[in-house]
């Protein structure tokens, strides 16, 4: 094969596969609904995205305050609070579908406290102790435990 045929047959195929596979089309048929859960605690928030129209074979993908990767479960989780960009790829029509303005509540501020404490005296007396002061944030109930 003449050189300038390789090339040209190469240019082809690029011109081929950049107007056939890499532009995804608007899924314009789609019907979807998002039901959020709000973070209660550090990412913890969820997102179900229900779609209805299209192959029915999708990859669906969230941007916002947490960035996730393409997977096929519908339900995304261990999101912290924000807004969200929701992107549904229908894999056999190869067309795309976002929507950005998907809201996972939550306002969650990780507890902080002050800690003093009294030393145990010498001879297996048990009278040393912890005071817990200061708390804030979190949510009720909050427990501690000595471990």
């Amino acid at each position: 094969m003449k050189p300038n045929l390789k090339l040209h047959l190469l240019l082809s195929l690029c011109t081929w596969i950049c107007n056939n596979t890499i532009n995804a089309q608007s899924c314009t048929g789609l019907s979807v609904t998002y039901i959020s859960s709000e973070s209660r605690c550090v990412s913890t928030g969820s997102i179900q995205i229900n779609v209805s129209g299209g192959s029915g074979n999708y990859e669906y993908k969230v941007s916002g305050p947490l960035v996730t990767a393409f997977t096929s479960s519908n339900n995304i989780t261990g999101l912290l609070p924000g807004k969200y960009l929701v992107t549904i790829h229908d894999l056999i029509n190869n067309c795309t579908y976002q929507n950005d303005s998907i809201t996972v509540a939550g306002s969650y501020i990780t507890p902080a406290f002050t800690l003093t404490t009294t030393t145990a005296s010498c001879g297996g007396v048990a009278n040393g102790s912890i005071l817990l002061t200061s708390q804030q944030f979190g949510r009720n109930p909050i427990l501690y435990q000595i471990v």
